[in-house]
């Protein structure tokens, strides 16, 4: 499988201190779903349609911080639109970054994503998690 890298525009006038990635992937639709494989931003899962999941432990007290995003197929970032920091139905107002799964489903909900997504999302937090806690490990103290 080929890989492109596509890197994320800088979005400085966010109050954003989550680290950014690079797409690389197939060129299928985003989805993860392609038949050449699933599409990567580094450093983060697929979530859902196009929500991307990044999350880090603390190296100090183990807390796991996550970040939600949404990319295009061409790697570009893009707010998750007439929505609040917790996923509400905001007009108006658009957010880059949702801290929580629940502030996601939400949001997919309204924008009618189907069970069957929802239970994927589930998967990809559990995967999300596994690279986290591999991440803390292979750093040295």
């Amino acid at each position: 499988m080929a890989v492109d890298t596509v890197a994320v525009p800088s979005q400085a006038a966010v109050d954003d201190d989550s680290p950014k990635g690079s797409m690389e992937g197939d060129g299928n639709d985003g989805k993860g779903d392609g038949g050449g494989g699933m599409r990567m931003i580094e450093g983060h899962v697929h979530f859902a349609a196009s929500v991307y999941l990044q999350q880090k432990v603390r190296a100090v007290g183990g807390t796991t911080d996550s970040w939600y995003r949404l990319f295009t197929p061409e790697g570009v970032e893009y707010p998750f639109r007439d929505c609040d920091k917790t996923g509400k139905l905001a007009k108006g107002e658009h957010v880059l970054v949702l801290r929580s799964k629940v502030a996601v489903q939400r949001y997919l909900e309204r924008d009618g994503a189907t069970e069957e997504e929802l239970e994927k999302m589930e998967a990809a937090l559990a995967a999300a998690k596994v690279m986290a806690a591999a991440e803390v490990q292979v750093k040295p103290h």
